[in-house]
């Protein structure tokens, strides 16, 4: 089974070499096991048990998990990144991506995963709709929240997977529960709690919404954890 860590092999011969870089590379590899702890957990939403070939979708979770940290890490080598505050706030915003795709793929019905999982990745490579609407939770633009009906989750990607392949980012959240609503809706109920109002998404570091302390939580807790939880009750 394709995996993070053995992608990611052939950068140790290069790091060996250069001691400085190599420290962080350490660091670095020890932070790709908990992406690959995720990985795995998404894996099993899909289906997969130990000893069966990956499902489908599997790769592309892979490849939009690798591409995450893969950015995060090589901007660290950025001459002043690692002293600049609003670099730090990213590297925070980045580490909550196992957490946001692992309780996205929680909240979607199993017979939709993995087509949700084929659209984290356009056919170009680039991010598609469902890896922005990943994005957007680790942003703390909207939250998808652990007891989010099946149909509302059913509906929102339904909803971005008929717009154009890069429009997966939202403009209006609820302003109870922050669950994103999609470009151009009116502002009706919330499907995920019943609230009648919406409010402009916005990403972590701005003036803050109540449920956004809630999603900081909800992204906070250890991939292990939140891994045995979600695959027992989904």
């Amino acid at each position: 089974m394709k995996n993070i860590t053995t992608r990611l092999g052939r950068l140790e011969a290069y790091f060996a070499e250069r001691a400085p870089a190599k420290a962080a590379y350490d660091g670095f590899l020890r932070e790709s096991q908990r992406w690959e702890a995720a990985s795995r957990a998404v894996a099993r939403l899909l289906g997969w048990t130990t000893g069966q070939e990956p499902p489908r979708g599997h790769d592309e979770v892979v490849s939009f998990l690798q591409g995450e940290l893969m950015g995060d890490f090589l901007d660290g080598f950025n001459p002043g990144r690692q002293a600049d505050p609003a670099y730090q706030r990213i590297r925070i915003v980045v580490s909550w991506t196992p957490a946001a795709a692992l309780r996205f793929f929680a909240a979607v019905p199993s017979a939709n995963r993995i087509t949700v999982a084929e659209s984290l990745m356009a056919p170009s490579g680039a991010i598609a709709w469902a890896g922005e609407l990943v994005r957007g939770m680790t942003r703390l633009s909207y939250r998808v929240p652990p007891n989010a009906p099946p149909a509302a989750a059913v509906a929102l990607c339904d909803d971005f997977a008929a717009q154009p392949i890069d429009a997966g980012s939202c403009d209006v959240a609820c302003i109870d529960c922050g669950f994103p609503r999609v470009p151009g809706a009116d502002a009706g109920p919330c499907p995920c709690c019943g609230a009648a109002g919406v409010v402009p998404a916005r990403p972590e570091g701005e003036a803050e919404y109540s449920w956004q302390a809630m999603a900081r939580m909800e992204l906070g807790i250890r991939i292990g954890r939140l891994a045995r939880a979600v695959t027992i009750t989904s």
